[in-house]
């Protein structure tokens, strides 16, 4: 297993891992950059940047980017990185978090929050919210050194799903500071709708319908803005709501199926297998989840 990358690392003149836990999650501190930062990047893990000093200015899948710390930047595979200029005092704690630590997080945020994280990765933060992120990066970081094995992965998504949920309130409040455009509102109520309608409404029609607009000019936008097709984003939040059924204990196979518009629970075993590369039984098994 491959560990997590943290961006830029290997222009850092002063760059360490503090912790690493099995290769899922890495934390690593860097500061005094050199001007020989890699023009374009694209990471290939998820990573949180918290900036404690400097300034990094650059696009990210082409819109305009300024980070000035106190600051936090989510960085995704999704991502595009065009540095432009990075000061000489930046320091930075990072953290990288493999795809399957990131599938544990993901079932409990938005995904229209997830949407507008893509779009604006980047928000400010106070120096108190600064001193929290950090709090929790250091608990994580205990954690991790924890000898107690059978506690610590449970521990570990329980203290980064509250560090996500603090987050959230600094980044809602950054995007409410950056207006969206037509094409962002338009991919925005489109991911609203899917995420309160996808379990009886599995077509782009229905959703253009009630945006009132035609289902191809519908797809265009969210794939301009999002990367994803709509056929993508709907079916990314059905596979979202199964995984969050299949953590009830009660809900039989059946009973997730009907729940979720099937004809039958072989066409969504089918479904899942295509989109996680497990059947539903499988998945429970591997979470630790049984039928009671």
């Amino acid at each position: 297993m491959t560990e997590p990358k943290i961006p830029i690392v290997a222009n850092a003149d002063n760059y360490k891992v503090t912790a690493n836990y099995e290769n899922k999650v890495v934390i690593g501190e860097i500061s005094h950059l050199t001007e020989n930062f890699p023009e374009y990047y694209r990471p290939g893990d998820y990573v949180l940047c918290f900036f404690k000093s400097g300034i990094i200015r650059g696009t990210v899948n082409t819109r305009e980017l300024e980070i000035i710390a106190p600051a936090v930047m989510f960085v995704s595979v999704e991502h595009l990185l065009h540095l432009s200029s990075i000061s000489g005092d930046i320091q930075m704690e990072c953290m990288a978090l493999n795809y399957s630590i990131c599938e544990d997080l993901r079932v409990n945020l938005p995904f229209s929050f997830l949407q507008q994280l893509m779009m604006h990765p980047a928000a400010s933060l106070t120096q108190y919210e600064m001193n929290m992120a950090l709090e929790y990066l250091s608990l994580i970081k205990n954690v991790i050194k924890w000898e107690m094995a059978e506690y610590k992965h449970e521990t570990l998504i329980h203290l980064l799903s509250s560090m996500a949920n603090m987050l959230c309130n600094v980044y809602q409040g950054s995007f409410e500071r950056h207006p969206l455009n037509r094409n962002e509102e338009i991919a925005g109520k489109f991911v609203s709708l899917v995420e309160r309608n996808c379990k009886k409404h599995h077509d782009i029609q229905w959703y253009a319908s009630q945006l009132c607009l035609s289902p191809k000019y519908v797809a265009n936008v969210v794939k301009e803005v999002t990367g994803l097709t709509a056929g993508d984003c709907i079916d990314v939040n059905i596979i979202r709501q199964a995984k969050a059924l299949m953590q009830i204990k009660t809900l039989t196979l059946q009973q997730i199926s009907d729940s979720l518009g099937f004809q039958n629970q072989s066409h969504f075993g089918t479904f899942f297998h295509r989109h996680t590369g497990l059947r539903p039984k499988a998945f429970r098994a591997k979470n630790y989840i049984s039928i009671s």
